[in-house]
Order: structure tokens, then sequence, then C-alpha cells
């Protein structure tokens, strides 16, 4: 049977890894739709979550900051009250965010090391402390984890993430011990590297999505590209990988990727019900505006707009996944005049962002019922890498 025709199911979360003009794309697919995309220009030497020696080059005492060069590359650094950071200094630093336009790459001296289950990170204060997932709110399930894993505590923060609810004590316990390990050979190393020597380099984009991925779903790797896909079945041997080997159709057709990729330029977004999105960026913020466009309105003019409102959101928590848009976002939703709509959507806007691997988190509605979310930045949009 030809490739093209591959058995597509619902109930499954496909990882689908192609080549899209000069990017390597993986798109994540539930249930036949695109529902974030992830681009790796791979002519990067350095990526989100590596530590590097950096050389502090000057401090600006006014705002709290510190410049620093990493080779060829330069970032900015935010200062606590208690760092004692001064120019000409070398320091292991690890990359929070991408040089992004203008802008140059962040990095903190706090280095940390993410797992399956839990991130190992370098204390504060000098104290060491237990974190737990803001989204594990079962009291049951974080008093069991505290019980657990506070005895672990030795010199370094433990941060456990949202998997670690359905973790095996000693799982989480080997993972931790492990990460431990690393971080303090990484240390140990920085000690005697030279400068701008890259001490940890951090799991591909890809690998660290599969693996944090939040959709519900049978898995499968899905990609056209044998070094990848050797790649994919060294990190992630109990999920099912394929080899698509049909040349007569390009991946990035049978799934729709470069559709998708090319309609992240659109400002319009059209919705199944007639209405429609209008995004619209800005150096300070991302607005959205909701518009009824062409839906028939049949009934209650407060029951359809719900409606649209609600489908709305659906596809402004996707819009926000595929175009990698971050930053402070406004929307703009139709106006209602029941409160429980009001509360309706907000359950349904934290329901559909809840997958997100960014953290988007929704803020409140403002007075005149427009939607305050913001959404963490890592990565460039797609839109500026092509």
């Amino acid at each position: 049977m030809s490739d093209r025709y591959f058995k597509r199911g619902y109930n499954l979360v496909e990882y689908v890894i192609t080549k899209y003009r000069d990017l390597t794309v993986m798109a994540i697919v539930s249930d036949g739709r695109v529902e974030d995309l992830i681009a790796d220009e791979g002519k990067k030497k350095l990526n989100v979550g590596d530590i590097v020696i950096a050389k502090v080059t000057d401090i600006t005492a006014n705002i709290s900051s510190a410049f620093l060069e990493l080779g060829e590359s330069k970032a900015y650094m935010t200062l606590s009250g208690d760092d004692r950071v001064r120019p000409g200094d070398e320091l292991p630093v690890q990359i929070l965010k991408e040089a992004c336009g203008n802008k140059e790459m962040t990095v903190t001296k706090k280095l940390s090391i993410p797992g399956k289950y839990a991130v190992v990170s370098l204390a504060s204060d000098g104290t060491p402390r237990l974190h737990i997932s803001r989204k594990l709110t079962d009291t049951s399930v974080r008093t069991r984890l505290q019980d657990e894993i506070s005895p672990m505590l030795d010199q370094y923060d433990i941060t456990l993430r949202t998997n670690a609810a359905d973790g095996a004590k000693e799982d989480i316990s080997a993972e931790i011990h492990e990460i431990s390990g690393v971080l303090s050979d990484i240390l140990e190393r920085a000690a005697t590297r030279t400068v701008f020597s890259r001490l940890y380099e951090s799991t591909c984009l890809f690998t660290a999505a599969i693996r944090d991925s939040r959709y519900a779903g049978d898995k499968v790797i899905v990609t056209d590209q044998p070094d990848i896909m050797q790649d994919m079945s060294e990190a992630f041997p109990d999920i099912k990988i394929r080899l698509y080997q049909d040349d007569s159709l390009p991946l990035s057709v049978v799934y729709k990727i470069g559709y998708n990729i090319e309609s992240i330029r659109d400002r319009r977004v059209w919705l199944k019900s007639g209405a429609y999105l209008i995004i619209d960026g800005t150096e300070a913020m991302t607005v959205i505006d909701v518009n009824s466009g062409k839906t028939d309105i049949k009934g209650s003019r407060e029951d359809t707009f719900f409606a649209i409102n609600k489908e709305a959101a659906k596809e402004i928590a996707r819009q926000l996944r595929i175009r990698n848009i971050s930053g402070m976002i406004l929307v703009d939703f139709i106006n209602m005049k029941k409160h429980d709509h009001y509360e309706a959507l907000r359950i349904c806007i934290e329901k559909e962002t809840a997958c997100d691997l960014s953290g988007t988190i929704f803020v409140d509605f403002t007075k005149l019922g427009i939607a305050e979310l913001t959404r963490k930045k890592t990565r460039c949009p797609i839109h500026e890498l092509l």
C-alpha cells in the first residue's frame, strides 16, 4: 500500500518531522489536525538550554543587567541584588531565549537540567527547595510528591513536572539522581575549561517537545529523514517510529505542513462558523479581534456570540502555538451580556492552552471584556526564520 494511504486514526498524536524550504520542521498532529509547529534552522551553534562559559563585557547598574560574549554570539543577563559580577568575569551561563530580530539572546546563571519528571537546578540562595508544577492541582498528589521527594533535597533545587504525577517514586528518584550528577559534572568542568567552551548541549527541540508533550492519545513519530529516524529510535524506544518513503507525494503535503506554515503569514483566519479572527502583531503585544463575519445568526444572539467565542478560543490557542506568538496577548471577543458565558469562556481558554509547552497563561478579562493572556518566549516565530 502506498504511504499516502497510511491509516490515520482518531485518538492519535503524530509527530511529523520533515524538511520545508531551509528548515527542519516538526508538526504535532492530533486527530489529523496540525496543532503545533516547531522549526529548527540547523545553522545555530548555540541553542536554548545549552550551557557555555561566557565573558562579561559590561554591567548596566541602572537596569540591573550584564552583557556578555559567547564566542560569536552576544547575550543579555538580568542581575539580582546579590549578584557580584564584574566586566572581565568568566562564568557558566545557560541560554534561556534565542536571539530574535534586534534582540540578543538571554542567558541566566541559574543552571538547570530538565528530565521527564523533574528539573534539577542551582539553588538561588544556596538553600535547596522543592517546587511542584502549578498544573498539578490535586492536593493529594502534591502531598504525596512532597513527602516522597523532599528527602532527596541535597544541594540543588528540584522542580517536579506534571509527568511526575504518573511516575513511580523509584523512577523519579533515579532521574533526579542522574540529572544531579550531570549538573555536578558541569560545575566541576566549568572550573577548568576555557572561555566560550560549551559545557552542556541541550536536548534537540524535537526530542524535548515529544518528551514533554501533553497531548493525549497513541503516539507515532513519522519522518522522511533516515538520520532523524535513527535519532528518534534511540531517544524513544517505546514509541512507534515510521519512515515515510513515498517520493510521489511529499510528507509536508500529506500532513498539510506547508499549507499551515504559509498560512502563518495571513492576518485573517476563518472559522468554520463563518466568523473570523484578525491577528495583528506589534512591538509591545499581539492583538486578536474576533468578528462574527458570515455567521448565520439563528435564535438568540447571545447564544450565537457565545458559540462563536468558544470556537474562536480553540482556534486562538492553536494559532498561538503554530505561529509561536509570545509576550502579551489581548483578545477582543464578541461582547456578551451573561457573566456565566464569560466564566465558561475562561474555562475553555484554559483548557485549550493546557497542552502548550510554552506556557500560555490566561490572566483575566478586563472591564471591557478583553481577554489578557501571556505566553513565554524561547524561540523565534517561524515567519521570522523564513
